[in-house]
């Protein structure tokens, strides 16, 4: 909320600090696919579905702690697989990702050797300077996530959880992953135009 002469004010919000991974995949002519959301918790709950505003397309899986694990890395590889391949121009497509461990599995890298998937891992702690959601992308998300916390904390909301936060990633996303982001990220890591100076 602006008040003043440039002055901005935030409004505290008592979050239960749930945590919920968002997988976002992004390609080099600036398209995104629809994410990959992984709840804290064991099972799905009626309300994140019929409560919100989550458009049906979106994948919901759980794990205990909200994040990724060697079991949902395969799934969300499925995921990329099915969505990715609507939009498949070569024989072949190539997958970046961080160096987590849970991309090395064999299942993993057999999935991706059965559907023409080439997985390339960067190395370790140089997703800042080499992934092009890290560069560029994933700073405006939080930059609205944050803006749809205090929105809501605004208008009443004392408890940001699980139900508000799938209410609003998808207006979260659509301010976020805008195609000229998207295309910016690539150059600013030296991958579309190849330019590896950019880096070193």
């Amino acid at each position: 909320m602006e008040v003043g002469k440039g002055k901005h004010h935030i409004i505290g919000s008592e979050t239960n600090r749930d945590y919920i991974t968002s997988v976002e995949t992004v390609s080099g002519d600036g398209e995104v696919l629809l994410p990959f959301l992984i709840v804290q918790g064991t099972d799905h709950l009626f309300q994140w579905y019929t409560n919100t505003s989550l458009p049906n397309s979106y994948t919901i899986a759980t794990s205990i702690s909200g994040y990724s694990n060697d079991e949902l890395a395969l799934d969300h590889l499925k995921h990329f697989d099915l969505w990715s391949s609507k939009r498949q121009v070569g024989a072949y497509r190539l997958l970046i990702f961080d160096g987590y461990g849970s991309h090395l599995t064999y299942e993993f890298i057999e999935y991706c050797d059965d559907r023409k998937i080439i997985p390339f891992g960067l190395p370790p702690h140089t997703s800042h300077l080499l992934q092009p959601l890290d560069i560029r992308v994933f700073q405006p998300l939080k930059h609205y996530h944050k803006c749809a916390v205090e929105q809501a904390t605004c208008t009443g909301c004392t408890n940001f959880n699980k139900i508000e936060f799938l209410n609003a990633i998808h207006s979260i996303r659509v301010q976020t992953f805008k195609r000229s982001i998207i295309i910016h990220s690539f150059e600013n890591a030296g991958l579309i135009p190849f330019n590896p100076l950019i880096v070193l």
